[in-house]
């Protein structure tokens, strides 16, 4: 998505980075534009400290914000975000979008009840389905 020179393009957010306030400040160009649905990925809480992850899963459906960020800055996400940048297409507002999004490795922790209070918390500010947390924890079925 060109803007003028700059090369903009979709960052799907879902997991930790969204309680995290400075985001926009440590990654510059990042602009909230709405939520996003990636099919065939589900999140789950298998990360280091329980933190979500994605992982590939057919009929799957994960909900994140939607950022655009300047392509010539994916370098600096790389390192705030620390995963495997995955690129694929998101449907935003009806439309399929290029899209990047990060997987980590799974390590088998689970959340402490703190952080899916605070996580619970940000996705209902967010208006992210919190469905999706309670599928992730096994309390419901996707």
């Amino acid at each position: 998505m060109p803007r003028g020179n700059i090369k903009m393009l979709y960052y799907l957010c879902y997991g930790t980075p969204l309680m995290d306030r400075t985001l926009e400040r440590r990654v510059d160009s990042l602009r909230l534009e709405g939520q996003g649905r990636l099919e065939g990925w589900r999140m789950s809480f298998n990360r280091q400290g329980g933190h979500p992850i994605l992982e590939e899963a057919t009929g799957a459906k994960t909900w994140g914000c939607l950022f655009l960020i300047d392509e010539t800055k994916l370098d600096v996400l790389d390192q705030v975000e620390d995963g495997t940048r995955h690129s694929g297409t998101v449907y935003f507002e009806g439309y399929q979008v290029p899209c990047v999004w990060y997987s980590y490795p799974k390590t088998g922790d689970q959340p402490g009840q703190e952080f899916l209070e605070n996580f619970r918390s940000v996705y209902v500010q967010a208006s992210l389905p919190n469905a999706q947390i309670d599928s992730a924890l096994g309390a419901v079925k996707a």
